[in-house]
Order: structure tokens, then C-alpha cells, then sequence
């Protein structure tokens, strides 16, 4: 986490969510995003975590992903490789569906249109 990914967020009109490490300070050494970000979690922890799990979350799935998939994409055109992508995306949701029907007993036939 550094003052400079902080700043390059709001730049691009984001908000930055980094969760900060052990010792981190207040000081913003030229960075009003780091303050601002810090001071939004004193100010609402809860509320700052939700959005800052919502952010994990999203980076584990992309995590899953390639890790699943160390391979590139191997399509050439930009349809066919919007394709590869989302029968890979695809298939991680199955996987998924299996294990939770495995270990939570969930019925994936529940409420899917006829």
C-alpha cells in the first residue's frame, strides 16, 4: 500500500481501499487520498470494510481464475477470446456450484426459469 497507488486511484476516479499495514500513519506526505481513505475507516470501520471486502472479493475470484488457468488465452480474434474468457468464468462457477452442492447441500435446480 503506498501514498502513490492512493493517488493513482483517485486520478482515474476511484476510491482507494488498501487496507493498511501494521504502524501506518496519518501523515500524508503530499497525498490527500492516503488521508482521506485513512480517515473514512476511523471514521466508519464497518462501512469502510464492506466496501473494502466487496474489492477483495473481486480480486480473489480474478485470483482463482488464473491460477485455475496459467495458460493465455489462446484465441486470436478479440470475439473468440471474449468467448475463451467467459467458458472460463463459466466453468469456475460450476466448479463452484459442485463444491457448495457437496458441502452445503445446495439444489442448483431451484430457480431456474423453464
Amino acid at each position: 500500500m503506498s501514498r502513490r497507488n492512493c493517488d493513482l486511484v483517485e486520478a482515474l476516479g476511484g476510491v482507494a481501499r488498501f487496507y493498511p499495514k501494521k504502524g501506518t500513519t496519518l501523515r500524508q506526505k503530499g497525498s490527500v487520498a492516503w488521508r482521506k481513505m485513512l480517515e473514512e475507516l476511523v471514521e466508519d470501520p464497518q462501512k469502510w470494510l464492506e466496501a473494502y471486502h466487496k474489492r477483495s472479493n473481486a480480486e480473489g475470484s480474478f485470483s482463482i481464475l488464473k491460477r485455475d488457468n496459467p495458460s493465455p488465452l489462446r484465441k486470436k480474434l478479440d470475439e473468440r477470446r471474449e468467448q475463451e474468457t467467459f467458458g472460463r468464468a463459466c466453468n469456475q462457477n460450476l466448479k463452484r456450484l459442485c463444491y457448495l452442492n457437496y458441502t452445503e447441500n445446495i439444489n442448483p435446480k431451484g430457480n431456474w426459469p423453464k
